[in-house]
């Protein structure tokens, strides 16, 4: 059940208009079949002006007799059509604890209701910051003149209430979001930054509703379980692949680190961005990402700079740093960086120094805001991975031929070994066949090798150490 279900004037189905005689004769009746205890409560509630504005704040102010008990039917039957309730018969707080009653309403089971979500939230969220509290008040009184009873005068109180229902509001959202998987709250949320985003495209002096704001808060804590982690991991990327570098040479093991730096990034970007965007609302930059970026772009500029690893420092500003630039000042950067490496090395191309990684795939168990922690990548080290993690792969300007590699060392061997030598020497035509710019061919050098090497390398060892 939620806030609005469980409403005074709910539960004895009695309207804001209804007169004290009215609220007595509902009481008895709802007595007959309710908990009597529950009833006498919201009897009392309903019936003593000062504990009553907790429960006409939180029903439908403002709305016509005739309009609440439809209302309340829809609630029942089909929550989430209620957001398409005409808003000359429901509008402002109103609409709010409507919509945010059929948010905790919807059975979440199926991925297939999260959708429905979207505009209820942004219903509610936009509804809540329509009304002053004068309007709000002259409502009250209205409904209160009608029933009889004295009007309400303390504005600060009634601030007060409207504060705690908007933190109901944010516990209502967030515990639906515990039904859902955390790539579909973030899902939901992205496509709420979209809305607050359009809304500002068509005014400049639009706000970001107050709600949004508060869950997109709720959301920034929950985060920073991932964000240190991930910032640890990256760190870590970032201080060992230099290692693997020489003169315009890199080691394979650093190759694959520079992937596993790309697919942080891009779960990053999935995960973190939509906290950049929101800060971008606000007219601010995010201060972790725009951290990451600077020593991303650092190690850009160390490969370039100190090892002459042109092609990798083009790939890591193509690949890696400019998804990170959120805002006009980091994209003018990374597009500058990007020009200097096409100019040095006479080429405009799309990068394919680093391997191209799959999509995003978050962890399917972790469930809400809560599971934001449980997002975060666990990378091996290289010299787990494969014997080859030593193997250079030229980096630089123009092409370089390499020296024979303990793959094509093995390829031979195994070649002399079984005769012909035509299904491993068909495998090694294809690869230098591939590779005309000269980073192909010991890309395939490297990384076919890893596969090839599980099958062979064991019954290759003593023809090595015979050579």
């Amino acid at each position: 059940m939620t806030l609005f279900l469980e409403n005074p004037f709910f539960v004895l189905g009695v309207t804001p208009e209804s007169s004290r005689s009215e609220i007595l004769a509902k009481a008895e009746e709802a007595a007959l079949l309710d908990d009597p205890d529950r009833v006498s409560q919201c009897r009392a509630t309903l019936t003593n002006p000062a504990k009553r504005l907790d429960a006409e704040l939180r029903f439908l102010p403002g709305v016509r007799t005739d309009e609440i008990e439809a209302i309340c039917s829809a609630l029942k039957k089909d929550p989430a059509s209620v957001v398409n309730w005409p808003a000359e018969k429901l509008s402002g707080i109103a609409r709010s604890n409507v919509m945010i009653a059929a948010v905790s309403s919807i059975d979440l089971s199926t991925s297939a209701k999260a959708p429905s979500l979207i505009p209820l939230i942004w219903d509610a969220a936009k509804s809540f910051d329509q009304q002053t509290i004068e309007q709000i008040e002259a409502q009250i009184n209205q409904s209160r003149t009608a029933a009889r009873f004295p009007s309400v005068k303390d504005t600060a109180r009634m601030s007060d209430i409207l504060q705690d229902i908007r933190r109901e509001y944010l516990k209502n959202i967030t515990t639906a979001f515990d039904s859902l998987r955390t790539a579909e709250v973030i899902d939901v949320l992205s496509k709420e930054l979209s809305l607050a985003e359009s809304e500002r495209a068509k005014s400049s002096g639009s706000v970001i509703p107050a709600l949004l704001e508060d869950l997109m808060n709720s959301y920034e804590i929950a985060a920073q379980v991932f964000i240190n982690k991930e910032k640890e991991t990256a760190d870590r990327l970032i201080s060992e692949i230099p290692q693997g570098c020489k003169e315009m040479e890199m080691t394979s093991g650093s190759v694959m680190l520079l992937q596993q730096l790309q697919e942080l990034v891009q779960k990053w970007v999935t995960v973190i961005g939509i906290l950049d965007r929101f800060h971008l609302l606000k007219g601010e930059s995010y201060e972790p990402t725009r951290s990451l970026f600077v020593h991303i772009r650092q190690l850009a500029v160390k490969l370039s700079n100190e090892y002459q690893c042109f092609q990798a420092s083009k790939g890591i500003t193509e690949k890696i740093l400019r998804p990170l630039a959120f805002d006009s000042e980091r994209t003018k950067a990374a597009e500058e960086d990007l020009r200097k490496l096409c100019e040095i090395l006479d080429n405009s191309n799309a990068d394919n120094f680093i391997p191209v990684t799959g999509e995003v795939c978050l962890n399917p168990q972790a469930r809400g805001l809560k599971g934001l922690g449980d997002l975060t990548s666990d990378f091996s080290s290289p010299d787990s991975l494969s014997a080859l993690s030593g193997q250079m792969i030229f980096a630089g300007k123009g092409e370089k031929t390499a020296a024979p590699t303990l793959a094509s060392r093995v390829t031979a061997a195994s070649a002399r070994q079984t005769g012909s030598g035509k299904s491993v020497s068909t495998q090694k035509e294809k690869a230098e066949s591939s590779s005309s710019g000269g980073i192909g061919t010991q890309l395939l050098n490297g990384f076919y090798s890893i596969l090839f090497l599980i099958g062979e390398l064991s019954l290759q060892v003593q023809s090595l150490r015979k050579e």
